[in-house]
């Protein structure tokens, strides 16, 4: 006899995936107390080719085999990093919920007494592989040097004590979420180092013709997390999901407005522009569209 209670929930197999995977069965055992939810692990192309630069392997590195899970009925539920996410996702498939946003700033972890990025001496190396942080720190810090690290967070934190790095930079949401906020030295100003866009967020989709699915997810849907990412992701949509320059941008809510910080680069990642766009949180695509335009009347994006 089929259990029709059964759900099936998808996601990496990393310890902060199940952090969050955990985080969503929790809101969701809530609300539904007669649902049988089981996690299944899934392997992303990301996961498999570890050492490999993370812009080679393409911006879904992290979710397409799981939306291929999805797709198939293999699983009811996926749940991702809001950051991961392509912005142009199988048609079949919705996200139907955000949960609520953590931190979304980058943090610094140093191996070395200096806990400050500025204090650091000339030509440190700082690990990271995220194009967006590399060329918005290298812009306000000329005492450091960036070189590329791989490998999940435990990992990328073991790699500053056992390789030559002296400090390395990683999203203070994935630290909360692991208990390892204490080892955060610096947590970077969002006028520094805008963030991913989604950070801190976690995205939760299922099929769209899968009502009962639907309608729970709606149900922990975090409504301020959602107008902030749809701004966001607005953003990142009005240039162009295929964007292969760096790009950022962070929305905040404060009274009926949203407030988002974006940037972009030219062609060749030399040059940073900059925009702050504020808007009523009515109407939050909008708000994204403008910051978009805003750098792209500005000379950013040209000739891509």
């Amino acid at each position: 006899m089929v259990n029709t209670s059964l759900v099936t929930v998808g996601a990496r197999q990393s310890q902060l995936s199940i952090k969050q995977t955990n985080e969503v069965l929790n809101l969701l055992k809530v609300k539904f107390p007669g649902c049988d939810f089981q996690y299944k692990p899934i392997k992303t192309k990301g996961d498999i080719y570890k050492n490999d630069l993370m812009v080679s392997l393409g911006r879904g590195m992290f979710v397409n085999e799981i939306q291929s899970e999805l797709s198939k009925g293999h699983i009811d539920i996926a749940v991702h990093s809001a950051k991961d996410l392509t912005i142009d996702i199988p048609e079949d498939l919705i996200i139907a919920a955000y949960t609520e946003r953590l931190d979304a700033r980058d943090v610094f972890i140093s191996s070395c007494s200096n806990k400050n990025i500025e204090d650091l001496p000339l030509g440190s190396i700082i690990g990271t592989s995220s194009p967006r942080r590399k060329i918005q720190l290298e812009s306000n810090y000329s005492n450091i040097e960036i070189h590329p690290i791989r490998g999940n967070v435990e990992t990328r934190i073991q790699k500053i004590t056992t390789e030559e790095y002296d400090g390395v930079i990683l999203a203070a949401a994935g630290l909360i979420r692991l208990g390892l906020e204490h080892l955060i030295s610096e947590y970077i100003a969002i006028e520094i180092c805008i963030p991913d866009v989604g950070q801190g967020a976690l995205a939760i989709q299922c099929r769209k013709d899968d009502i009962r699915i639907l309608n729970m997810l709606k149900s922990i849907n975090h409504q301020q997390t959602n107008e902030l990412l749809r701004s966001e992701r607005a953003f990142v949509n009005y240039i162009g999901g295929g964007c292969v320059t760096p790009i950022a941008a962070y929305a905040s809510i404060k009274n009926e407005n949203i407030n988002i910080y974006a940037m972009g680069t030219d062609s060749g990642i030399n040059k940073i522009f900059r925009t702050n766009v504020k808007g009523y949180r009515g109407n939050p695509e909008e708000i994204g569209y403008e910051a978009a335009n805003n750098l792209l009347k500005s000379g950013a994006f040209r000739f891509i």
